[in-house]
Protein backbone atom coordinates (compact mmCIF):
# COMPACT_ATOMS: atom_id res chain seq x y z
CA UNK A 1 0.00 0.00 0.00
CA UNK A 2 1.34 3.51 -0.77
CA UNK A 3 2.62 5.27 2.29
CA UNK A 4 0.71 8.12 3.91
CA UNK A 5 3.57 10.45 4.68
CA UNK A 6 1.64 12.39 7.33
CA UNK A 7 -0.11 9.55 9.19
CA UNK A 8 -3.68 10.76 8.68
CA UNK A 9 -6.79 9.52 6.89
CA UNK A 10 -6.65 10.79 3.30
CA UNK A 11 -9.07 8.37 1.68
CA UNK A 12 -11.70 10.86 0.54
CA UNK A 13 -8.97 13.17 -0.75
CA UNK A 14 -7.42 10.32 -2.72
CA UNK A 15 -10.87 9.35 -4.01
CA UNK A 16 -11.36 12.87 -5.36
CA UNK A 17 -7.93 12.95 -6.98
CA UNK A 18 -8.45 9.50 -8.48
CA UNK A 19 -11.94 10.38 -9.70
CA UNK A 20 -10.76 13.50 -11.51
CA UNK A 21 -7.87 11.53 -13.00
CA UNK A 22 -10.18 8.70 -14.15
CA UNK A 23 -12.70 10.99 -15.83
CA UNK A 24 -10.04 13.15 -17.47
CA UNK A 25 -8.35 10.03 -18.86
CA UNK A 26 -11.66 8.81 -20.30
CA UNK A 27 -12.28 12.23 -21.83
CA UNK A 28 -8.86 12.24 -23.47
CA UNK A 29 -9.52 8.88 -25.11
CA UNK A 30 -12.99 10.02 -26.20
CA UNK A 31 -11.59 13.18 -27.79
CA UNK A 32 -8.95 11.19 -29.64
CA UNK A 33 -11.67 8.99 -31.14
CA UNK A 34 -14.24 11.76 -31.63
CA UNK A 35 -16.59 9.55 -29.63
CA UNK A 36 -18.20 9.63 -26.17
CA UNK A 37 -17.08 8.09 -22.90
CA UNK A 38 -19.46 5.12 -23.26
CA UNK A 39 -17.60 4.06 -26.42
CA UNK A 40 -14.35 4.48 -24.49
CA UNK A 41 -15.48 1.94 -21.87
CA UNK A 42 -16.20 -0.63 -24.59
CA UNK A 43 -12.82 0.07 -26.23
CA UNK A 44 -10.99 -0.38 -22.92
CA UNK A 45 -12.86 -3.58 -22.04
CA UNK A 46 -12.14 -5.21 -25.41
CA UNK A 47 -8.46 -4.31 -25.16
CA UNK A 48 -8.28 -5.49 -21.53
CA UNK A 49 -9.67 -8.88 -22.52
CA UNK A 50 -7.37 -9.09 -25.56
CA UNK A 51 -4.17 -8.65 -23.55
CA UNK A 52 -5.20 -9.84 -20.05
CA UNK A 53 -2.93 -12.90 -20.11
CA UNK A 54 0.02 -10.90 -21.41
CA UNK A 55 -0.45 -8.11 -18.87
CA UNK A 56 -0.63 -10.60 -15.99
CA UNK A 57 2.73 -12.19 -16.86
CA UNK A 58 4.83 -8.98 -16.75
CA UNK A 59 7.23 -10.70 -19.15
CA UNK A 60 8.55 -8.60 -22.04
CA UNK A 61 6.51 -9.14 -25.19
CA UNK A 62 8.70 -11.23 -27.45
CA UNK A 63 7.14 -10.10 -30.73
CA UNK A 64 6.27 -6.40 -30.41
CA UNK A 65 4.16 -5.00 -33.24
CA UNK A 66 6.22 -2.90 -35.67
CA UNK A 67 9.10 -3.10 -33.20
CA UNK A 68 7.26 -0.98 -30.62
CA UNK A 69 8.15 -2.14 -27.06
CA UNK A 70 5.19 -3.54 -25.15
CA UNK A 71 2.78 -3.57 -28.11
CA UNK A 72 1.66 -7.17 -28.82
CA UNK A 73 0.79 -8.11 -32.42
CA UNK A 74 -2.70 -9.23 -33.34
CA UNK A 75 -1.99 -12.97 -33.23
CA UNK A 76 -1.08 -12.62 -29.53
CA UNK A 77 -4.38 -10.91 -28.71
CA UNK A 78 -7.17 -13.08 -27.32
CA UNK A 79 -10.49 -12.29 -29.05
CA UNK A 80 -13.50 -11.56 -26.85
CA UNK A 81 -17.16 -11.95 -27.77
CA UNK A 82 -19.42 -8.91 -27.67
CA UNK A 83 -21.65 -10.83 -25.26
CA UNK A 84 -18.78 -11.36 -22.81
CA UNK A 85 -17.59 -7.76 -23.13
CA UNK A 86 -21.14 -6.58 -22.38
CA UNK A 87 -21.39 -8.89 -19.36
CA UNK A 88 -18.03 -7.74 -17.98
CA UNK A 89 -19.10 -4.11 -18.34
CA UNK A 90 -22.59 -4.63 -16.94
CA UNK A 91 -23.85 -3.01 -20.14
CA UNK A 92 -26.77 -4.21 -22.31
CA UNK A 93 -25.70 -6.37 -25.24
CA UNK A 94 -27.32 -4.15 -27.87
CA UNK A 95 -25.68 -1.03 -26.41
CA UNK A 96 -22.29 -2.74 -26.43
CA UNK A 97 -22.83 -3.96 -29.99
CA UNK A 98 -23.61 -0.41 -31.17
CA UNK A 99 -20.39 0.88 -29.64
CA UNK A 100 -18.40 -1.95 -31.22
CA UNK A 101 -19.88 -0.95 -34.58
CA UNK A 102 -18.77 2.66 -34.01
CA UNK A 103 -15.24 1.50 -33.18
CA UNK A 104 -15.16 -0.75 -36.25
CA UNK A 105 -16.26 2.11 -38.50
CA UNK A 106 -13.25 4.19 -37.42
CA UNK A 107 -10.87 1.20 -37.75
CA UNK A 108 -10.23 0.86 -34.02
CA UNK A 109 -11.86 -2.56 -33.71
CA UNK A 110 -11.82 -5.67 -35.87
CA UNK A 111 -13.88 -8.86 -36.01
CA UNK A 112 -11.75 -12.02 -36.09
CA UNK A 113 -12.49 -15.71 -35.50
CA UNK A 114 -13.65 -16.00 -31.90
CA UNK A 115 -14.77 -12.43 -31.39
CA UNK A 116 -13.37 -8.91 -31.64
CA UNK A 117 -9.99 -7.34 -30.99
CA UNK A 118 -8.48 -3.90 -30.82
CA UNK A 119 -5.79 -4.38 -33.50
CA UNK A 120 -2.22 -3.38 -32.76
CA UNK A 121 -2.27 -0.86 -35.60
CA UNK A 122 -4.92 1.12 -33.69
CA UNK A 123 -2.35 2.08 -31.08
CA UNK A 124 -0.08 3.54 -33.76
CA UNK A 125 -2.89 5.76 -35.03
CA UNK A 126 -1.58 9.34 -34.66
CA UNK A 127 -4.73 10.31 -32.71
CA UNK A 128 -4.22 7.59 -30.11
CA UNK A 129 -0.47 8.16 -29.96
CA UNK A 130 -1.05 11.84 -29.18
CA UNK A 131 -3.61 10.84 -26.55
CA UNK A 132 -1.17 8.38 -24.98
CA UNK A 133 1.45 11.14 -24.71
CA UNK A 134 -1.10 13.40 -22.99
CA UNK A 135 -2.04 10.50 -20.73
CA UNK A 136 1.59 10.03 -19.72
CA UNK A 137 1.97 13.71 -18.78
CA UNK A 138 -1.31 13.66 -16.83
CA UNK A 139 -0.24 10.49 -15.00
CA UNK A 140 3.05 12.07 -13.95
CA UNK A 141 1.13 15.07 -12.60
CA UNK A 142 -1.39 12.81 -10.79
CA UNK A 143 1.45 10.93 -9.06
CA UNK A 144 3.07 14.24 -8.09
CA UNK A 145 -0.22 15.73 -6.86
CA UNK A 146 -0.91 12.68 -4.69
CA UNK A 147 2.63 12.82 -3.33
CA UNK A 148 2.42 16.51 -2.50
CA UNK A 149 -0.77 15.83 -0.55
CA UNK A 150 0.86 13.01 1.39
CA UNK A 151 0.21 9.77 -0.52
CA UNK A 152 3.16 8.12 -2.21
CA UNK A 153 4.38 4.73 -3.41
CA UNK A 154 8.00 5.83 -3.77
CA UNK A 155 9.21 2.94 -1.64
CA UNK A 156 7.99 0.48 -4.29
CA UNK A 157 9.69 2.17 -7.20
CA UNK A 158 11.56 -0.10 -9.65
CA UNK A 159 13.91 0.79 -12.50
CA UNK A 160 12.05 1.74 -15.67
CA UNK A 161 11.77 -1.01 -18.28
CA UNK A 162 12.12 -0.45 -22.06
CA UNK A 163 8.32 -0.53 -22.42
CA UNK A 164 7.62 1.76 -19.45
CA UNK A 165 5.45 4.08 -21.54
CA UNK A 166 3.05 1.29 -22.48
CA UNK A 167 3.14 -0.28 -19.01
CA UNK A 168 2.01 3.03 -17.53
CA UNK A 169 -0.71 3.57 -20.13
CA UNK A 170 -1.93 -0.01 -19.66
CA UNK A 171 -2.11 0.45 -15.87
CA UNK A 172 -4.06 3.67 -16.27
CA UNK A 173 -6.49 2.08 -18.74
CA UNK A 174 -7.08 -0.84 -16.38
CA UNK A 175 -7.68 1.58 -13.50
CA UNK A 176 -10.21 3.67 -15.45
CA UNK A 177 -12.12 0.56 -16.46
CA UNK A 178 -12.01 -1.23 -13.11
CA UNK A 179 -13.10 1.81 -11.08
CA UNK A 180 -16.11 2.33 -13.37
CA UNK A 181 -17.09 -1.34 -13.24
CA UNK A 182 -16.56 -1.50 -9.48
CA UNK A 183 -18.93 1.39 -8.79
CA UNK A 184 -21.37 -0.05 -11.32
CA UNK A 185 -21.58 -3.20 -9.19
CA UNK A 186 -21.74 -1.32 -5.88
CA UNK A 187 -24.43 1.12 -7.04
CA UNK A 188 -26.34 -1.32 -9.28
CA UNK A 189 -26.06 1.11 -12.20
CA UNK A 190 -24.82 0.91 -15.76
CA UNK A 191 -21.20 2.13 -16.12
CA UNK A 192 -22.24 5.26 -18.01
CA UNK A 193 -24.64 6.26 -15.22
CA UNK A 194 -21.79 5.70 -12.75
CA UNK A 195 -19.52 8.06 -14.70
CA UNK A 196 -22.27 10.67 -14.78
CA UNK A 197 -22.90 10.30 -11.04
CA UNK A 198 -19.20 10.57 -10.30
CA UNK A 199 -18.85 13.59 -12.58
CA UNK A 200 -21.66 15.38 -10.73
CA UNK A 201 -20.12 14.67 -7.33
CA UNK A 202 -16.64 15.70 -8.41
CA UNK A 203 -17.95 18.93 -9.94
CA UNK A 204 -19.69 19.66 -6.61
CA UNK A 205 -16.41 19.39 -4.67
CA UNK A 206 -13.76 20.28 -7.26
CA UNK A 207 -12.97 23.54 -5.50
CA UNK A 208 -11.60 21.40 -2.66
CA UNK A 209 -9.27 19.49 -4.96
CA UNK A 210 -7.94 22.75 -6.38
CA UNK A 211 -7.20 24.20 -2.93
CA UNK A 212 -4.53 22.18 -1.03
CA UNK A 213 -5.56 23.57 2.36
CA UNK A 214 -9.25 22.79 1.80
CA UNK A 215 -8.36 19.36 0.39
CA UNK A 216 -6.43 18.46 3.52
CA UNK A 217 -9.12 19.88 5.82
CA UNK A 218 -11.66 17.48 4.31
CA UNK A 219 -9.37 14.57 3.52
CA UNK A 220 -10.78 11.70 5.59
CA UNK A 221 -13.53 9.24 4.80
CA UNK A 222 -15.70 10.79 7.53
CA UNK A 223 -15.21 14.32 6.16
CA UNK A 224 -18.25 15.11 3.99
CA UNK A 225 -18.94 18.53 2.46
CA UNK A 226 -22.43 19.76 3.39
CA UNK A 227 -24.97 20.46 0.63
CA UNK A 228 -24.80 24.23 1.11
CA UNK A 229 -21.10 24.20 0.16
CA UNK A 230 -21.47 21.94 -2.88
CA UNK A 231 -21.19 23.68 -6.24
CA UNK A 232 -23.92 22.52 -8.63
CA UNK A 233 -23.31 21.63 -12.28
CA UNK A 234 -25.81 22.11 -15.09
CA UNK A 235 -26.99 19.35 -17.40
CA UNK A 236 -25.35 21.20 -20.29
CA UNK A 237 -22.06 21.57 -18.38
CA UNK A 238 -22.14 17.88 -17.47
CA UNK A 239 -22.80 16.81 -21.07
CA UNK A 240 -20.03 19.08 -22.36
CA UNK A 241 -17.56 17.77 -19.77
CA UNK A 242 -18.30 14.12 -20.56
CA UNK A 243 -18.55 14.68 -24.35
CA UNK A 244 -22.05 13.20 -24.30
CA UNK A 245 -25.30 14.29 -25.98
CA UNK A 246 -27.53 16.24 -23.57
CA UNK A 247 -30.36 13.76 -24.13
CA UNK A 248 -28.13 10.84 -23.11
CA UNK A 249 -27.19 12.68 -19.92
CA UNK A 250 -30.82 13.55 -19.18
CA UNK A 251 -31.92 9.93 -19.53
CA UNK A 252 -29.27 8.75 -17.08
CA UNK A 253 -30.10 11.58 -14.68
CA UNK A 254 -33.73 10.47 -14.56
CA UNK A 255 -32.54 7.05 -13.34
CA UNK A 256 -30.17 8.61 -10.82
CA UNK A 257 -32.88 10.95 -9.50
CA UNK A 258 -35.34 8.08 -9.22
CA UNK A 259 -32.82 6.27 -6.99
CA UNK A 260 -32.32 9.42 -4.91
CA UNK A 261 -28.65 9.67 -5.91
CA UNK A 262 -28.81 13.10 -7.56
CA UNK A 263 -30.88 16.15 -6.72
CA UNK A 264 -31.68 19.25 -8.74
CA UNK A 265 -30.71 22.26 -6.69
CA UNK A 266 -30.59 25.97 -7.38
CA UNK A 267 -28.03 26.34 -10.14
CA UNK A 268 -27.91 22.70 -11.20
CA UNK A 269 -27.27 19.18 -9.97
CA UNK A 270 -25.72 17.92 -6.76
CA UNK A 271 -25.04 14.58 -5.13
CA UNK A 272 -26.42 15.25 -1.62
CA UNK A 273 -24.19 14.74 1.41
CA UNK A 274 -26.71 12.16 2.64
CA UNK A 275 -25.93 9.98 -0.40
CA UNK A 276 -22.17 10.30 0.08
CA UNK A 277 -22.61 9.25 3.73
CA UNK A 278 -24.57 6.06 2.99
CA UNK A 279 -22.72 3.01 4.36
CA UNK A 280 -22.71 1.24 0.98
CA UNK A 281 -21.32 4.33 -0.74
CA UNK A 282 -18.67 4.84 1.95
CA UNK A 283 -17.61 1.20 1.58
CA UNK A 284 -17.50 1.63 -2.19
CA UNK A 285 -15.32 4.73 -1.86
CA UNK A 286 -12.94 2.87 0.46
CA UNK A 287 -12.58 0.17 -2.20
CA UNK A 288 -12.05 2.80 -4.91
CA UNK A 289 -9.26 4.23 -2.79
CA UNK A 290 -7.74 0.75 -2.58
CA UNK A 291 -7.82 0.56 -6.40
CA UNK A 292 -6.14 3.98 -6.57
CA UNK A 293 -3.44 2.79 -4.18
CA UNK A 294 -2.92 -0.27 -6.38
CA UNK A 295 -2.55 2.04 -9.37
CA UNK A 296 0.13 4.07 -7.57
CA UNK A 297 1.92 0.84 -6.67
CA UNK A 298 1.71 -0.44 -10.28
CA UNK A 299 3.06 2.86 -11.57
CA UNK A 300 5.93 2.69 -9.09
CA UNK A 301 6.67 -0.87 -10.23
CA UNK A 302 6.89 0.52 -13.76
CA UNK A 303 9.36 3.16 -12.58
CA UNK A 304 6.99 6.10 -12.11
CA UNK A 305 6.68 7.39 -8.53
CA UNK A 306 6.52 10.63 -6.59
CA UNK A 307 9.64 12.75 -6.61
CA UNK A 308 9.62 15.71 -4.20
CA UNK A 309 9.90 19.06 -5.94
CA UNK A 310 13.43 20.38 -5.88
Amino acid sequence: MPEDTHGMDRRRLLSRLGGDFQLDAARRVARSMSRDVATVLVFLEINRANVAALAASREPIAEPHAGVPGLPPDHMREPVSIYLAARNLGMPYETTRRHVKKLTQIDLCETVPGGVIIPARAFLDPRLMAMAAENWAATVEFVQAAGRLGVSASGLRQPASPDQFRQVNRAVSAYCLETACHMSRVMDLEPLAVLILRAVNLANVRHLTQDPDAALALAGLADILPDAERRPISVYGLAKYLLLPCETVRRSLLQLEAKGLVRRDKGGLIVPAEVVARPAVVAGIAELVALTEILLSDLAAAGLAYQPDS
